[in-house]
């Protein structure tokens, strides 16, 4: 979390504030789209996905092409779905940790503009999920009042 610069006066910006390295990264969203509540939510959905296939074949009798058993099936099925729900899930908090790390680094080194495309996106419904301490929040406002006070002062 910033903390404010001591030595700023009132009326000090957003932007003066001493930034530890970003709590919000590709490696922090990396390893929480991999934590057990996560790999929980993959579990229950493969083994949702393997219980339907499991039914399908054992009592609807739906036909493959490469045999095996219902169990087999089951299996095979719910571990695709894990695998893959899990991994985009992961890829998703990835993306938008590395998003809003370059986006509060680019806020940190005064490139408002770069920051505020980067950080738009935490806007959107259900982002608050990405950026549950309101990091990158803070610095897309910090940065929309960088550039409103660069906009008024070059047309004084």
């Amino acid at each position: 979390m910033p903390e404010t610069n001591p030595e700023a006066g009132p009326g000090t910006r957003p932007t003066q504030t001493c930034m530890a390295a970003p709590e919000l990264s590709f490696k922090s969203e990396l390893r929480r789209g991999v934590n057990a509540f996560n790999l929980a939510i993959g579990g229950a959905v493969g083994t949702g996905a393997g219980l339907v296939m499991f039914l399908l074949v054992r009592f609807w009798g739906a036909d493959f092409p490469f045999g095996g058993s219902s169990w087999t099936w089951a299996g095979g099925t719910g571990c695709g779905v894990f695998i893959f729900t899990t991994g985009l899930h992961t890829a998703v908090h990835a993306y938008y940790g590395w998003r809003f790390e370059h986006g509060m680094r680019a806020a940190q080194q005064g490139k408002y503009q770069e920051a505020e495309r980067l950080l738009r996106v935490v806007e959107r419904p259900g982002m608050a999920h990405y950026d549950e301490a309101g990091l990158a929040r803070q610095a897309l406002l910090a940065s929309r009042i960088a550039l409103q006070e660069s906009h008024h002062s070059s047309r004084s």
